[in-house]
């Protein structure tokens, strides 16, 4: 999975199980206005409190799924990515009140969201709220951090010559909204670094590497580089 989609599905996966824990802590135990199955079963039974922990359980899963996701995500390029993340948790909360919402409450009527002469309210401003949450945490996830390197970031061995031929100190290759500049290390900032010139001699071992074995390190960088961003 590619940089961009592994962050994107550990933010769902995520925000689905804390929206799950949100509505089970929140709804059925602090304010106790519905357990799971209370549309089948009114009466607080062991039923009811063995649902609500197998619930609690299967968020549990939900959430450990999205940690493992998110682990296989790469950090580089952190500082846009949080943001980005808290977008897509939030969409995923909102996914949540969807899937739930329209299964639960209006499908099987296992439960509403408070039973009563305005449980029809309750469960569409379930709904509503849900489709708030996924509106926003999806506009905050496209909107946040700068921009992440794509498919058409391509380094070229040209860039390479500038990162060796420039005078400035301790310098490396960073991709900046999709151009490459060569910058020292205190002009670098939240920039992603692509190879700093000692790293680029290592690599070649020559002092002076030639334009053809400069543009076959190119090759493997660009790869390198669409597989971080993508």
């Amino acid at each position: 999975m590619t940089g961009r989609r592994a962050w994107m599905s550990a933010g769902l996966v995520l925000g689905f199980g804390l929206g799950g824990f949100v509505d089970g802590i929140v709804a059925h135990q602090l304010l106790r206005w519905h357990h799971m199955l209370s549309g089948w079963y009114p009466e607080h039974t062991d039923a009811t409190m063995a649902a609500d922990g197998l619930f609690h359980l299967g968020c549990l899963v939900v959430v450990l799924v999205g940690v493992a996701l998110l682990a296989t995500a790469r950090p580089a390029d952190l500082p846009s990515r949080g943001p980005r993340l808290a977008g897509w948790m939030l969409a995923g909360w909102g996914w949540f009140n969807l899937v739930e919402g329209i299964i639960d409450h209006h499908l099987l009527g296992v439960h509403h969201v408070r039973a009563g002469p305005h449980q029809l309210a309750y469960d569409l401003g379930f709904l509503a709220f849900g489709l708030l949450l996924t509106a926003a945490g999806t506009w905050l996830a496209g909107s946040t951090g700068s921009s992440p390197p794509d498919a058409s970031a391509t380094v070229r061995g040209r860039d390479l010559r500038r990162l060796l031929d420039t005078g400035l100190p301790d310098p490396a290759l960073v991709l900046v909204h999709g151009r490459f500049e060569v910058a020292a290390a205190d002009q670098r900032g939240k920039a992603l670094e692509v190879i700093s010139r000692e790293e680029l001699l290592r690599r070649t071992g020559k002092a002076d590497p030639t334009d053809a074995e400069l543009d076959q390190h190119a090759r493997a960088l660009s790869t390198a580089v669409t597989t971080l961003g993508g």
